[in-house]
């Protein structure tokens, strides 16, 4: 037997660190914390794998600085394309164009001393906990109160604050616009933004408490699982406490301040049913942060608006004279844009149940980013999907290469016209185009239904479950064509049931058949046609032997 020399041992795990994910590396750490490095060996290796997670982290006077404003930090696509300044929202791209700003213009010495110092410690520690050494906490508050003080005299500066925003503001963009190519702007960071900024970094320590605070209290609590007098009497305990937490901070600016427990939990974990309750918990002459609540909320719906718009631009642009457009919409802009449907679909309920719409000095704000993202919609996007929908729906012998696609923008454009349908702002087109694309689905499926001998059985069941994921992409299905006495369809039907092996997809449309022909029997008294008879005892023969359903 071999004996492996402790150096070796080492040699191996230091080979083996820089293969290994960031989470194997935390865990191994934690490991060695708890049980294992005591010993020299475990000294030795506790060394390497403290040295490979400060490795994968080197920016660390910059971890330090950001590291103050963690609790309000987003990353969020959707509200790089806010209207303007959204109050309380610091997106992580924001906060590191405000970090290299900063370091040039206020932190360039207190940067390198801190970059130095936790070098110096990560020697023998790993960063989490460098950073909160009191060397660290020491340095991260002479950066803060420098931050602040050079932010104030800046905005102090009115003629010279140009000069600060439109480098930032481009910089910003440009940053964006590496991230998210299709991105069209960015709002700019004005004096609002640096405001914000500042004071968050002033009046650091009382202001993050009272957001960790109302984030513990309300954060992940379902407000609709209570009644809402309760709701409103917790949301008006809150303010009232906020208030008495932050007395008159900052005059007039306060109210930003003193609404940033709100904004978090409507920026950070869009929560806008919570935001919603606030605006309803005061109807009458609202307080300052009250009022900016809606303003939140209104960002949050105009940045989804045009993440919608950009998006759908961009796809149906680049894919005009294709035959298959809808495959250059990849995976992750199908997500960014169910995510900026939910939003959009949430916050226009809220905005409903607290009843501003039909208020003159807040109608222009929803209606004219509602409208500009309709009308994509309306426009190119729902003429492509009638098209492809229709060409869909027409072959028998599919599916096509795009046919997911098809059924993801289908889906998509049918919740976005359903949820203004609800709410009456619907125009004649959308509803038109409803109308068109049940038609267009509807001709499908009478083609698949149709006698034809020289088509197969298996063909026809396929093209029926086709059709099916088409309308269930607008929620529904095609059941409501089916007809318990139509001979073509009961000869469909009898063939997919009685198969050794059947699809799942094929049984749902077989199952939709089987209780409408159960429902037919139960409802004739007198007379059952053996046709149906016939298709009921093929099906319960083949419950009885059992069906081999596969994926």
């Amino acid at each position: 037997m071999v004996v492996v020399r402790e150096d070796e041992v080492v040699q191996q795990v230091r080979a083996l660190m820089p293969r290994l994910p960031g989470a194997a590396v935390r865990d191994l750490m934690n490991d060695l914390e708890e049980k294992h490095g005591r010993g020299e060996r475990g000294q030795a290796i506790r060394r390497i794998v403290v040295e490979e997670l400060n490795r994968r982290r080197p920016n660390r006077a910059q971890r330090l600085f950001t590291g103050l404003l963690e609790p309000l930090l987003v990353d969020d696509e959707i509200m790089l394309r806010a209207p303007g300044f959204t109050p309380g929202l610091l997106t992580r791209l924001d906060m590191g164009v405000m970090w290299g700003y900063l370091r040039k213009a206020a932190l360039a010495d207190l940067a390198r001393e801190a970059q130095t110092r936790l070098d110096d410690l990560c020697r023998t520690d790993p960063i989490e906990r460098a950073l909160m050494s009191p060397v660290a906490l020491d340095l991260r508050n002479r950066m803060r109160l420098a931050a602040a003080t050079h932010l104030e005299t800046t905005l102090r500066n009115r003629r010279g604050l140009d000069d600060v925003i439109e480098p930032l503001s481009a910089t910003a963009f440009k940053v964006a616009k590496t991230r998210y190519p299709t991105l069209a702007d960015k709002h700019k960071l004005e004096a609002p933004f640096l405001r914000f900024f500042a004071d968050t970094l002033a009046n650091f320590e009382v202001v993050v408490s009272t957001v960790d605070e109302a984030v513990a209290r309300f954060g992940y609590k379902v407000l609709l699982t209570e009644q809402l007098e309760v709701q409103i009497e917790g949301i008006r305990a809150m303010q009232s406490e906020i208030g008495i937490a932050l007395p008159d901070l900052l005059g007039s600016r306060g109210a930003i301040m003193k609404g940033l427990p709100t904004f978090t939990l409507i920026n950070r974990l869009e929560r806008f049913d919570f935001g919603g309750r606030v605006v309803m918990a005061f109807p009458e002459s609202p307080p300052p942060e009250v009022a900016l609540t809606l303003d939140v909320m209104l960002c949050h719906f105009g940045a989804a608006c045009r993440t919608v718009a950009e998006h759908l631009t961009a796809a149906t642009t680049v894919g005009q004279g294709e035959i298959v457009p809808l495959l250059l919409i990849p995976d992750h802009v199908r997500q960014i844009l169910d995510r900026a449907l939910g939003r959009f679909s949430s916050i226009l309920r809220e905005l409903a149940d607290v009843g501003i719409f039909g208020e003159r000095g807040l109608e222009a704000r929803y209606r004219y980013a509602m409208t500009a993202a309709s009308s994509v919609i309306v426009g190119p996007v729902m003429q492509l999907a009638i098209e492809r929908t229709r060409a869909v729906a027409t072959d028998r012998n599919g599916p096509t290469d795009d046919f997911d696609g098809v059924c993801w923008l289908l889906n998509f454009t049918w919740r976005w016209s359903q949820e203004l349908v609800s709410l009456g702002f619907a125009a004649d087109d959308l509803i038109e185009f409803q109308r068109t694309l049940r038609r267009e689905i509807h001709n499908g499926f009478q083609s698949a239904v149709r006698f034809d001998p020289e088509d197969g059985m298996a063909p026809r069941l396929r093209h029926l479950v086709r059709l099916e994921r088409l309308m269930n992409a607008m929620e529904t299905s095609i059941s409501e064509w089916f007809s318990a006495l139509s001979h073509q369809l009961q000869k469909v039907m009898i063939w997919g049931i009685d198969r050794p092996i059947i699809r799942g997809d094929e049984l749902q449309v077989i199952n939709a058949y089987i209780s409408l022909v159960q429902d037919q029997m139960t409802r004739a008294r007198h007379f059952v046609a053996p046709e149906l008879a016939e298709v009921i005892d093929v099906y319960e023969r083949r419950l009885t032997e059992g069906f081999d359903v596969v994926d």
